[in-house]
């Protein structure tokens, strides 16, 4: 009995998970004041837009199982006294528009290293909201990476989180404890001296977290 009861509550979590994920996806609205953007939200639609060098680059979700939340994440080390916030997109060549899964699109990851910032636990990402973190391009910075660079130089910024939405979820096991999402909502600026100038600017996000899968917090 102890048997069937654990093989219920998998195939009731693989089914329940199978049924949100898959109705899951990105929502882009672009911008009145720019096309090339998604415009900024505070929703939970999974997007992340900016332009680098005036060229539309965007963060999306994968169509997949669980796999739309792959393409950013925060993980946070606590003894090592920093945060990363990442989010792997890519560009549209022509610059004109984003086209989604286009074959000339080129993939480039964006990312911010706040130096001194703890995210000690879940619920303790509330103290990110209506903050504004300086990266000096030293202690705290941004960076670019793609797939033909290995090199990664420091840029300085700003990374600001305007708002961290706590989304109820459903329980781990049957008639068990809820599990939580969180959406955080906001903005960065970034300038890279690499091999090229990256002036990555009007850059905004409204993107969900879920702990263990994209909100990584490493003891």
């Amino acid at each position: 009995m102890h048997l069937l009861n654990n093989m219920k509550n998998k195939l009731f979590i693989i089914t329940f998970i199978a049924l949100i994920i898959g109705c899951k996806e990105t929502i882009i609205v672009p911008d009145s004041n720019n096309s090339l953007l998604p415009e900024y939200s505070e929703q939970g639609r999974d997007v992340s837009g900016a332009l680098i060098n005036d060229t539309a680059w965007m963060c999306i979700g994968t169509p997949g199982f669980a796999s739309i939340y792959w393409q950013w994440y925060i993980n946070s080390f606590i003894n090592g006294d920093s945060t990363i916030f990442k989010f792997q997109g890519q560009t549209t060549r022509d610059s004109k528009k984003f086209v989604e899964n286009s074959n000339s699109n080129k993939f480039i990851d964006l990312f911010a290293v706040v130096k001194g910032l703890k995210i000690e636990s879940n619920d303790s990402l509330s103290k990110l909201i209506n903050k504004t973190y300086s990266l000096d391009g030293i202690n705290s910075y941004s960076g670019i990476s793609s797939h033909w660079s290995n090199n990664i130089e420091k840029g300085n910024g700003s990374l600001t989180i305007n708002r961290v939405q706590k989304i109820e979820g459903p329980a781990e096991v049957e008639n068990g404890p809820k599990t939580y999402s969180y959406i955080l909502s906001g903005r960065f600026n970034f300038k890279i001296n690499e091999s090229n100038i990256y002036e990555i600017k009007d850059g905004r996000f409204d993107l969900t977290f879920l702990p263990k899968v994209n909100l990584i917090l490493n003891q």
